[in-house]
């Protein structure tokens, strides 16, 4: 317990093995694998407190990365980001609730609030802007700039939107090409549709 501070019983400062530091109720890990463990941060209830053998993580928020066990590489701002993430490297979520059911998913984005946030297994994903590409689940190699841009998405692939609600039905339409507010808001499930222009 040598340099824990704590409030109750409850630990809220520490830096357990190599280079890392937790602040927070419950933030960090005192079981985690120091041989493999250094360079994490987190600042938040509970942010990081799965952490095993993961590295280079940083954590700020309530519940922040709390179920990352080995996933190393993360970013995670704000309340409930990357809250579901256990092995997944190298994702970036700043916004409340983005990517919170990302669980073993690599190399997405997503910036504002409620971003890709049933994301689970899609990878290589970026979306920015509230509730950009939110009921994405599987849907990979997306990119969604603008507020609710291909948020209706679960499934399809390599789509681009550019506009805010730019392709928001789409479901599984896959390489669709929109740039406008509300560009190609009803297509579902069409594929290669190139559209530009508001409400194209």
């Amino acid at each position: 317990t040598t340099g824990i501070i704590k409030v109750g019983t409850d630990n809220f400062i520490h830096g357990f093995c190599k280079d890392n530091i937790f602040v927070g109720k419950n933030a960090g890990n005192l079981t985690m694998t120091c041989a493999m463990l250094s360079e994490n941060s987190a600042l938040g209830v509970s942010a990081l407190s799965a952490l095993t053998s993961g590295y280079d993580n940083s954590a700020l928020g309530y519940q922040a990365l709390t179920s990352n066990t080995s996933g190393f590489w993360n970013s995670a701002v704000g309340a409930f980001t990357l809250n579901e993430n256990t092995t997944a490297n190298s994702n970036t979520a700043i916004g409340y609730s983005s990517l919170k059911n990302n669980t073993t998913a690599n190399n997405n984005t997503a910036v504002g609030s409620w971003v890709l946030t049933t994301n689970s297994t899609g990878k290589n994903n970026t979306a920015v802007g509230s509730s950009a590409l939110y009921y994405n689940t599987t849907g990979e190699y997306n990119s969604a700039v603008g507020s609710g841009a291909l948020n209706k998405n679960t499934t399809g692939n390599q789509n681009v939107s550019f506009g805010s609600g730019a392709l928001y039905q789409n479901t599984e339409g896959t390489l669709n090409i929109a740039i406008g507010t509300n560009a190609g808001n009803m297509n579902q499930i069409g594929n290669r549709n190139v559209l530009v222009g508001q409400d194209a």
